[in-house]
């Protein structure tokens, strides 16, 4: 058995330090081969979808250049910051926020909204593998391992945020909410889902139309989600739940394109939905302490102080008890999982390890940004009289992105470490809280 390479989650927004006069490199590349994408198999239909997008995204390059040069030290930091409002680490901190401070209904149907999107962008962006903006006319401020059409930031700042004010102004009257409190969180959850969208553009890592396609796929995702979380939320309750649950998870695995090692949106997708069964099987199972979030059981404390503590403390508590249980976990699970597949004779690969090899190799860092050698299919193929659509296609393929026939072990990895992660902070914190002094909360 051949050695299996296996690394450390590598962050696939980590800034790219650049110099003005740097020049990113194509990738070695011939001038025969194409970029092909799952739609390109859909005949001409399908691959003028693709050739519209790629049109719309260079359209918006000139909005991506004049932006660069409007580009300031302070400006930079702030649009750095808005964008890190919609990466999975600060929405993981938020979820939890969610939980344990605000409300738990809110925070379980937000996990399983985010874990939809999520999954949903990363199957487009896969379907229509489209680049990230045109190289050496941008310099990005970030640097990215996935495909750019619809974004992901936008698709998730456009449902989330919006999802948390719908809820809160339905619910107003049972969260003991004034209308000042509810416009109040309007303007702030707007702020946050345009500030998210507009970063993008200003680093450079996305176009225009990738934020446009994303925001628009995340209002879809919103208006279907409000017409049936209140109904979810009594069906996630049933014992039965967490089973359906995982039988979706493993059916929304088989429906997802395959893709090629270094594309992280399928171990994204699938960590997230690790997160909303978490939700799911705390939820349905109930076998630990109920405990209220802190603003839902504000009246019983004596003063803004105590619900400020009781935010700390609980803030406090989930951290530790995440950071020790992924450092504990995540190495059993790998050796769990790889004894596994070795167990059953499968090749397998680690998807952080290989992104990793890949942000430090120069010809694979930018590979998926638009350049003088990133081309797609032609709407109408070429081929002998013997060839069929998908064997031109196949034999047109660039095979840097070919798909990897090999199994992703951070995706069973992943999926059950942020499942118990998520049911840890939901049914095992309390039990935590149960040993700190009252006096200490007040």
């Amino acid at each position: 058995m051949e050695a299996r390479r296996r690394g450390k989650d590598s962050n696939r927004n980590e800034a790219a330090e650049r110099s003005d006069d740097t020049v990113c490199p194509d990738p070695a590349v011939k001038s025969d081969y194409y970029v092909v994408a799952p739609i390109d198999y859909c005949g001409p239909v399908g691959r003028s979808v693709r050739h519209f997008f790629l049109a719309l995204i260079e359209v918006g390059q000139p909005i991506l250049v004049l932006l660069q040069r409007k580009r300031t030290p302070l400006m930079t930091q702030c649009m750095k910051a808005a964008s890190f409002l919609g990466t999975e680490d600060f929405l993981g901190l938020w979820l939890t926020f969610l939980q344990l401070c605000v409300n738990s209904q809110l925070a379980r149907m937000y996990s399983i909204l985010m874990a939809i999107s999520m999954f949903s962008v990363g199957y487009f962006k896969a379907i229509f593998r489209l680049p990230r903006p045109r190289l050496p006319l941008v310099k990005p401020l970030e640097l990215a391992q996935d495909w750019a059409l619809p974004s992901n930031h936008a698709t998730i700042a456009s449902c989330l945020p919006m999802y948390v004010w719908i809820f809160s102004y339905i619910n107003s009257a049972a969260l003991g909410l004034s209308s000042v409190q509810v416009v109040g969180i309007f303007i702030v959850m707007c702020s946050w889902s345009l500030s998210v969208m507009f970063s993008r553009i200003y680093i450079g890592i996305h176009s225009p139309a990738d934020v446009v396609t994303g925001g628009i796929l995340g209002c879809f995702l919103l208006s279907l989600f409000l017409q049936i979380d209140k109904q979810l939320d009594s069906l996630i309750s049933q014992e039965s739940a967490p089973w359906i649950v995982f039988l979706l998870v493993l059916f929304l695995y088989r429906l997802y394109p395959t893709v090629e090692s270094t594309d992280p949106g399928l171990s994204d997708g699938i960590a997230v939905l690790g997160v909303a069964f978490g939700q799911i099987l705390a939820r349905s199972l109930s076998t630990g302490p109920i405990l209220p979030a802190v603003f839902e059981e504000a009246t019983a404390l004596s003063s803004a102080r105590s619900v400020f503590v009781n935010c700390i403390v609980r803030m406090l508590l989930a951290g530790i008890l995440a950071g020790s249980s992924e450092f504990l976990l995540k190495p059993l699970l790998v050796s769990a999982f790889s004894s596994f597949y070795d167990f059953l004779r499968l090749d397998f690969y680690s998807g952080s390890a290989e992104r990793k090899r890949a942000f430090k190799d120069p010809q694979l860092r930018y590979a998926k940004h638009l350049t003088q050698s990133f081309r797609i299919p032609p709407i109408h193929l070429e081929g002998s009289k013997d060839e069929t659509q998908s064997e031109i296609l196949s034999r047109l393929a660039h095979p840097l992105f070919m798909p990897s026939s090999k199994w992703n072990i951070d995706l069973p990895v992943k999926f059950t470490l942020y499942s118990i992660l998520m049911y840890s902070v939901v049914e095992i914190l309390p039990l935590g809280l149960a040993y700190i002094p009252k006096q200490l909360l007040q």
